[in-house]
């Protein structure tokens, strides 16, 4: 009940008080005990109030979800190629151009670009703001748009249901807030909606009718979909006007002329510089674009399912949260007109119906009719709820808990959803989540598209896939074909789409199934007459694996052609040149162009600014921080290159060994690249333990030639390292420690192993396995961490038994670690730290054998607590257990400086023990016991000085090894070179001999030179 005072009796205010307030007031309350205010008992005018406060709090709530989500990063290059062709109108007199400028084979066909605008607009926006004005500005567009939809509204009634409704739109909407025109589409509507609803009651807050020709006007230079805006007023006006006719209550009888606003408005849409082409769009979009598109992909991703109908097997393949979300708005707008279907008038019955047809035929306008049905649920359930139940507000409990509960756990919804989103847990860590500028990926595409200038023959390239057009384009390059389908759509030999399909199909010799699902034979030979015909000189082979996997298939192909010559490989494309021999100038760009990998792993220096910069140890996650946000699984461009080597490497098992530990090289320090892009990602350091592996298992094949064994090498220490590290930040993954589990079983390490084998199966699903294989690894690993477990065992009796005799710690440590226990080993001497700081030889085999075991954190404490010893150790080698904890830190300087100090170290240990052993200095009985002196003495030189020269070559190469991962060539080749010289028969000359080639091209004898036989020169006749 409304308990207002009259409206002809004046208020009580400080200027005109009451008659009598002064005896009205109590004489203890004239008087007043504090500042705070009375207590004032809860009413229904107060509980309206606290409604109407909370709905506009939670309608705004809606626009600040919108904008948070809706500040996404850029990763569609056609973003880019919006700003390119902006700028080519800038510069280029503004207007649209008649043909295309940015492809090579459309160039002369008429280009309808009926997004101008929209490009003029992107390019503004990236020379002022970059990538990150794009993500700010597309988000602000997205904000307008809800807010308005959140304000079409009927005024004076409860907004809940219409802030709920909006929260369902901004679910199902999301993921097409891209950086495309269709930003228009989504604004445009809402702009549209927001004038038709407020005239309908001639609310105070109406547009003026000429403002809707005035949006189509704007509206069509920038988007192509504004015949979807157009689409809808015609329904509205042609609802409008049969309400009438059956003589139905008209609202807003003083309102806008339908017609002159609906002509008016389709008169706009031919402002444009294409004229009537605006009003073809529809049949252009349905009947040539999308059937296109949906050609191109007939097994799409996620983001490609928009081109297919809502009926598609495809869309409903797999239902996410943003198709659920538009069914259930659909259904509330149905709903909502059927409940007040008294009052429900033609034209929102035409509008909905309208909304809805176009999702079906493409769910590319699912965001837009979600729109619609948002607008029409809220207005028509307000209606329905204010004639059903007025705007009484009650103090029953059920009332007070509903208005008050149900908004505070709609502000709970609102921000549950907003941190899955910036968490990374709606879509994933890498896909839409809140951020500004170009993704990584994309910025990497870009940036290898770039290079191509300088690396390829002339722009006449041939791609596999549109987002690499799109990509080309915005790189001021020019496409074989882009996501501009209808530019490329044709009949016979104009339809470039089904040529583009061919030529790829023609360059893969590999049977696989076509993308384009089509009777037609694939003709090997289509590709030279397509490069013949548009004179491409080269292919570009997709590599990103964002969004799918890279396209191998095609570049093991290409590199098995003789009409193919690989000149360079990156992270997101590799480029192959043809060799033709009727073109002289091409075929010597290929020949001198061509990728040779032993040049570029071993003789071409790389500059110093480009070394690896040391790094910090990867600090895992703690909960609260996975608990806030997801780490972002895309991997750096260095990581993506080290598997693209590794792939070739894997196919080509026969090659000579220089150009197989060529290719090892290169992946390894791309990964080393990838590592310091993305230090804190799991996969970053498994792809660089992968590549050290391989690397050490192909020097071992060199090795082995010659019988001769290559156990561990600093590639096993710090492929170990890495494999720990990955294992550290994704506890939850089994696949750094299945790694784990074959370095470990290499080098014999029992209890090691095990711990890994526990920890795989705990991540290892039991059930659901996909294969033969995986159970039977399974199986495997089963069988044996059963045999571990009792060499486990009988190593722990046996040292309860040593340290019961009160024997020497670090002995029992050794004996741990020779069955094999090498964790059991180092806990040993851990357990009392106080004889290890005391023990120098304790400390010294502690670091090696946490270098041995991977740990990365507990190796550079006690490496630091080791350097401070150095001076009592100066005969062991306490330098190496230093250097590869720096070299598992990417510290290649501070790693070969300690290799050669250990190397000076042990030729003045070298030099002291021969002086010190001579007769003029030692009266030692077993130098100077019987006649046999001199024999014996040079007997345990010899011994010694082979030892220690054997040890020195050793750490030469493992020196030369650092340079060469570091990418200082010199310094490796000097490395080398001192190496042989220190032992020119060491056991390691066959791998130095290869590595000898690698870096000089030539080729050293097998045999050392104290085997080689002296042979005399034959006497002439004269002599």
């Amino acid at each position: 009940m409304d308990q207002s005072p009259p409206s002809d009796s004046p208020l009580p205010s400080p200027e005109n008080p009451p008659e009598n307030a002064a005896a009205e007031i109590p004489p203890e309350s004239l008087a007043p005990a504090d500042d705070l205010p009375e207590w004032e008992p809860l009413s229904p005018e107060i509980l309206e109030d606290e409604a109407i406060r909370g709905d506009f709090v939670l309608r705004w709530a809606v626009v600040g979800l919108a904008l948070l989500i809706a500040c996404t990063e850029i990763f569609d290059a056609r973003a880019l190629m919006h700003v390119r062709s902006g700028e080519w109108l800038v510069n280029h007199g503004w207007l649209p151009p008649a043909k295309d400028p940015f492809s090579l084979t459309a160039a002369d066909r008429r280009w309808v670009n009926l997004s101008w605008g929209f490009d003029l607009l992107s390019a503004g926006v990236y020379a002022v703001g970059g990538g990150n004005g794009l993500s700010l500005i597309k988000g602000l567009l997205i904000a307008v748009a809800v807010g308005l939809m959140v304000h079409t509204v009927r005024p004076g009634i409860r907004t809940w249901w219409g802030t709920l409704c909006a929260s369902l739109t901004v679910l199902s909407a999301y993921a097409s807030w891209e950086w495309q025109p269709e930003l228009i589409t989504f604004l445009g509507t809402a702009v549209l909606f927001f004038s038709l609803i407020s005239q309908e009651r001639a609310q105070s807050r109406q547009l003026p009718w000429w403002s809707v020709p005035l949006l189509f006007l704007v509206w069509g230079q920038l988007d192509p979909r504004a015949w979807v805006g157009l689409f809808f007023l015609l329904l509205y006006t042609i609802g409008r006007y049969f309400s009438r006719s059956a003589g139905e209550s008209d609202w807003g009888e003083e309102g806008w002329p339908w017609g002159r606003v609906a002509g008016l408005s389709a008169l706009a849409l031919l402002c444009h510089p294409f004229l009537w082409e605006t009003w073809l769009a529809p049949w252009t979009q349905y009947g040539v674009e999308y059937p296109l598109l949906r050609q191109i992909y007939p097994r799409p991703l996620w983001g490609d399912r928009v081109w297919y109908p809502f009926w598609s097997s495809v869309v409903w393949q797999q239902i996410d949260h943003r198709l659920v979300a538009s069914l259930l708005l659909m259904l509330a707008a149905l709903f909502s007109l059927v409940l007040n279907v008294r009052k429900a008038t033609l034209s929102h019955w035409l509008c909905f119906a309208g909304a809805n047809l176009l999702a079906l035929l493409a769910t590319h306008e699912l965001a837009v009719a979600s729109l619609v049905n948002c607008v029409i649920a809220t207005v028509q359930a307000q209606e329905w709820y204010k004639e059903r139940f007025g705007q009484v507000y009650s103090l029953a409990w059920q009332d007070i808990l509903f208005s008050r509960g149900g908004r505070a756990l709609t502000v709970a919804g609102f921000f549950g959803l907003a941190w899955i989103f910036i968490s990374g847990r709606l879509d994933g860590p890498d896909l839409h989540r809140t951020g500004l500028g170009i993704s990584r990926s994309l910025q990497q595409e870009i940036t290898d598209v770039r290079r191509l200038a300088d690396r390829t023959f002339d722009d006449r390239g041939f791609h596999f896939t549109l987002g690499q057009g799109d990509a080309l384009i915005a790189s001021g390059r020019r496409s074989f074909i882009d996501h501009r389908v209808r530019l490329f759509a044709g009949t016979g030999e104009r339809d470039l789409v089904a040529l583009h399909d061919r030529v790829r199909k023609s360059l893969r010799r590999t049977p696989v199934s076509s993308l384009i699902e089509t009777t037609e034979t694939a003709d090997p030979d289509a590709w030279r007459t397509a490069c013949d015909q548009y004179e491409i000189s080269h292919v570009l082979p997709r590599l990103t694996a964002n969004s799918f996997s890279p396209d191998y298939l095609t570049l093991l192909d290409l590199l098995s052609s003789a009409d193919w010559t690989l000149t360079d490989l990156w992270a997101s494309l590799a480029v192959f040149h043809r060799s033709p021999k009727d073109n002289p100038e091409l075929n010597r760009f290929a020949t001198e162009q061509s990728l040779n990998v032993i040049v570029r792993a071993f003789r071409s220096e790389v500059p110093p600014e480009q070394w690896v910069a040391p790094r910090e140890r990867p600090v895992p996650p703690v909960w609260s921080q996975s608990l806030l946000s997801q780490t972002r699984r895309s991997p750096g461009s260095g990581s993506q290159l080290a598997r693209h080597w590794l792939k070739v490497l894997q196919s080509l098992p026969t090659a000579p060994m220089p150009f197989q530990i060529s290719i090892a090289v290169l992946a390894t320090r791309a990964a080393q690249d990838g590592v310091a892009e993305r230090p804190d990602l799991a996969d970053s350091y498994r792809v660089l333990s992968e590549c050290q592996t391989i690397w050490q298992q192909l020097e071992a094949v060199v090795l082995a030639e010659y019988q001769l064994p290559w156990t561990q090498s600093s590639r096993y220490f710090e492929a170990v390292s890495a494999a720990r590290q990955a294992a550290e930040l994704a506890p939850h993954d089994p696949r750094p420690q299945m790694m784990l589990i074959e370095l470990y079983q290499t080098a014999g390490l029992a209890d090691a192993t095990y711990h890994a084998i526990e920890s795989f199966l705990a991540n290892y699903p039991q059930f659901g396995m996909q294969s033969d294989s995986e159970l039977a690894q399974r199986e495997a690993l089963l069988q044996m961490r059963g045999r571990l477990v009792q060499t486990i065992a009988e190593t722990e009796n046996q040292l309860e038994k040593a340290l019961s005799e009160d024997a020497d710690r670090l002995q029992v440590a050794t004996m741990c670690r020779q069955f094999g226990c090498l964790e059991l080993a180092i806990k040993t001497l851990q357990d009392d730290a106080v004889y290890v700081e005391r023990n120098p030889y304790a400390r010294l085999q502690l670091s090696i054998w946490l270098a041995e075991l991977g740990s990365a954190e507990e190796l550079d404490d006690s490496v630091a607590s080791l350097s401070l010893m150095g001076s009592m150790l100066a005969a062991s080698p306490w330098r190496e257990p230093v250097a590869y904890a720096a070299l598992s830190r990417a510290d290649f300087a501070a790693a070969r400086e300690s290799f050669r100090d250990a190397i000076h170290d042990l030729e003045i240990n070298r030099l002291q023990s021969l002086l010190l052993t001579t007769a003029a200095s030692q009266s030692s009985p077993i130098w100077l016991g019987d006649a046999q002196y001199p024999l014996s003495h040079l007997i345990a030189v010899q011994e010694t000085m082979n030892r220690q020269a054997g040890q020195a070559t050793l750490w030469g190469l493992y020196r030369c090894m650092a340079a060469v991962e570091q990418g200082d060539v010199a310094g490796a080749r000097t490395a080398l070179q001192e190496a042989l010289a220190n032992q020119p028969d060491s056991p390691l000359r066959p791998l130095m001999r290869v590595y000898w080639f690698c870096l000089t091209a030539e080729l050293l004898d097998i045999e050392p030179p104290g085997d080689w036989i002296p042979i005399d020169p034959v006497p002439t006749d004269e002599e």
